[in-house]
């Protein structure tokens, strides 16, 4: 018998997790803007045709999900927790103060995954019952190489601007074809621009580590990846490790000359590193493969 999953979040960040299709489950998606102020934003939930049929809810930042909404829904209610506890707010919720409101929210869920395994520890030493690792995975069959399209632009980078990203870009942007896209773009489009691009470039915001989700997006277009170190690499072999190109520290002259060695092709062309990229998305972040064992992980837990 068909079952039924629901994905509940902001579809501009998370569209890109969700698989086309779903081996045993119908799959529906409710787009909600967060607005933690304002329970009425995730109303859509309680209107959706055939909630009542629902035996998976999956919550995106399952944080901004208002208890009376959780209250109204039956079956399995899942808190997908997707941001690094580095984050000032974040932090707060899972390691300050609002932990004391948070874990009593835990609780309107079955359960609650958490994306990056290097930072599990600590949330659970803080009181959170998370009963998994779930990386995003990101949907292999949307996000992937087209050789047809023309390459347009050396570098692309999508994500919000700050002044760390701006400072450690902007040689390349004045020396190079750099795209460099504020958020909004994502679906078909982000993949249409990441095809037209030679190389992937990941930044983070602080100084904190992360595991920020682009990074999987790129590599399922083939990209070559131009990164900050990433806070979760457990799955990064020592074979591959050659593949990716990390930047160490906050020196821009760095950046630059490692995107020079990247274009250079002696060591490993840009095209091997490409199609690297793209298989490794496939093994360990395909969307249909992940959510599948996730699933089941829950199944067995019951």
């Amino acid at each position: 018998m068909t079952k039924h999953i629901a994905f509940i979040g902001q579809m501009m960040y998370f569209k890109c997790t969700i698989p086309r299709s779903l081996p045993g489950y119908k799959i529906h998606e409710v787009n909600v803007n967060f607005e933690p102020s304002d329970p009425s934003r995730f109303f859509p939930c309680l209107e959706l045709e055939d909630k009542q049929h629902i035996d998976v809810w999956i919550f995106f930042r399952g944080e901004f999900v208002p208890e009376q909404v959780l209250e109204q829904l039956t079956g399995t209610k899942v808190w997908i927790s997707s941001e690094p506890i580095g984050r000032e707010d974040i932090r707060k919720m899972f390691c300050g103060d609002g932990r004391f409101f948070f874990t009593e929210h835990r609780k309107y869920f079955d359960y609650m995954t958490h994306y990056d395994t290097t930072e599990i520890e600590e949330i659970k030493a803080n009181g959170f019952e998370v009963d998994f690792c779930f990386p995003l995975p990101v949907d292999t069959d949307t996000y992937k190489p087209n050789p047809r399209v023309k390459k347009k632009w050396d570098l692309v980078f999508m994500g919000r601007s700050c002044n760390r990203r701006a400072g450690l870009t902007g040689s390349l942007k004045k020396d190079f074809e750099f795209l460099s896209i504020d958020n909004g773009v994502y679906g078909a489009e982000a993949v249409r621009l990441y095809q037209m691009s030679r190389i992937g470039v990941n930044l983070r915001v602080g100084d904190f580590p992360q595991f920020q989700h682009r990074v999987m997006n790129m590599m399922a277009c083939g990209l070559p990846i131009l990164s900050d170190e990433l806070s979760n690499t457990g799955w990064i072999s020592e074979d591959n490790a050659k593949y990716f190109n990390f930047i160490k520290n906050n020196d821009g002259r760095k950046m630059y000359n490692e995107y020079l060695a990247m274009v250079d092709n002696t060591y490993i062309p840009l095209r091997k590193k490409g199609e690297v990229m793209r298989k490794l998305a496939v093994r360990h972040f395909d969307a249909r493969t992940n959510w599948l064992k996730l699933l089941n992980q829950m199944e067995m837990k019951q």
